[in-house]
This record gives structure tokens, sequence and C-alpha cells, in this order.
């Protein structure tokens, strides 16, 4: 029997890459394969929840490029060998250094080293990410049930508790965050940052790695609020 999804994990990239078997030996089942980025944190989470989160659904982008003619046989593949369910985007994103410029003014902010001659990359690319956090959002919701624990991680999904929670108030959901808090003064320099502060407070969990994140955090939502708490 199938087993329930109670936790959907929604990150934003894959951590590996779909390729396609040149040649299948007779005891390959499938026409594809998956290759594990095994220096990421994120792949080696990956084959541990293999082991230990049967009931785990994986959402996010993969690795590498899928032909349009390709993408309903490699969804059916990472459903029924791996529990995933792949975004898939055009062959540009992949391409484009522009909007990894753009992740890692993100990524700068949230470890509080930004480098303010690179805001002009919001204006320009910052339209992307909406994009992209609708359609993680309309795959969630998609799959999800009242009994799912829905875990988002990586700063590009931002966006993604609040368009969920204007679709289903009832969903539970859980952001993690890997990297350090952003303070307030630095959050302030991202054109949506309320809209970011909105979405994290969503969630029904925040969960950091280090004590200081959840300082700061505590700190940039109190003066957000106007409202003192305990973390």
């Amino acid at each position: 029997d199938a087993l329930p999804i109670w936790v959907i994990y929604a990150c934003y990239k894959l951590p590996f890459t779909v390729k396609k078997r040149k040649e299948q030996e007779p005891t390959d089942t499938a026409a594809w394969e998956i290759i594990i980025d095994q220096n990421g944190l994120q792949g080696r989470f990956f084959e541990l929840r293999k082991k230990l989160l049967r009931g785990a659904l994986w959402i996010g982008i993969p690795g590498n490029y899928i032909e349009q003619s390709d993408r309903k046989e490699v969804s059916s593949f990472l459903f029924e060998n791996y529990s995933c369910i792949p975004i898939f985007l055009e062959e540009e994103f992949y391409n484009n250094a522009s909007l990894e410029k753009y992740s890692k003014l993100l990524k700068d902010a949230f470890y509080n080293i930004l480098d303010t001659r690179s805001l002009h990359l919001q204006e320009q690319y910052q339209a992307f990410y909406p994009q992209i956090n609708k359609t993680f959002s309309e795959k969630i919701l998609e799959h999800a049930d009242s009994q799912s624990l829905i875990v988002i991680q990586d700063y590009q999904l931002l966006t993604i508790p609040k368009i969920i929670a204007s679709k289903n108030c009832k969903l539970s959901m859980c952001y993690m965050f890997s990297t350090p808090f952003a303070n307030t003064e630095t959050l302030k320099k991202l054109n949506n940052y309320t809209e970011i502060l909105e979405s994290i407070l969503s969630c029904d969990f925040v969960c950091f790695t280090s004590t200081s994140a959840l300082q700061t955090f505590t700190e940039v939502i109190q003066e957000h609020t106007g409202n003192s708490f305990e973390s």
C-alpha cells in the first residue's frame, strides 16, 4: 500500500541531475537514472531521507534541464522511484548568470554581507522569483492534505508560506534556515522585505541551526511587529 505523504519538503533545487541511460543493462528497471550531488548537505540529506523518511515527498527543480518531450516520463520516474516532484523550467534558467547573481544577493543579505552596489539587480530579476514561488506553491497544494507538514528551505522560496496560507490556512508549515538571519538594517534594503517577514510569520514553526540566527530573527520580528515574545 502507498504510504501517506506526511512531510512535503520543498527546496529550490533537487540535489541531483537526471540522465537518460545510453545503454540499458538487463538489470536496469528504468530508462533514467539520477546522479546525486555527494558534496552538498542536501545530497547527504536526500540519501538519509530514503532510509528514514519513507513518507516524505521532495519538491524542487532538477539539477539539469529536461527536454519538454521527456518531462512526463521523468516525472513518473522520479515520483515512483524517489518520491520526488520536479519543477521544470526552461533551458535559459540553467544558463542565466544574472539569476545566479540575484541568488547570491539574497544569500549575502542573510549572511549580512550584502554589497549595496548589487542592489540594482533586484529590479531586473526579482520578478522571476514570485513566479517560482507561485509554481512551487501550486505543486505543494496539489499534493498536500490536512495531515501533511510542509517543510520549506532556501531563501529563493521565502514567499511560499504566505501564498499557501492565503489558499489553505489549515496546512501546517515549517521554514528551515540553514543560513544566519539578516538583521533589520540589511532586510530593509530588499524591496520585498515586508512580504518576506509576513510570509515567514505565516509558518507554524521556524527552525534555525544556530542560537545566534534565532536571536537575530527574534529581534527583527519584535521590531517589525512591536510585540515581545520568547524564542
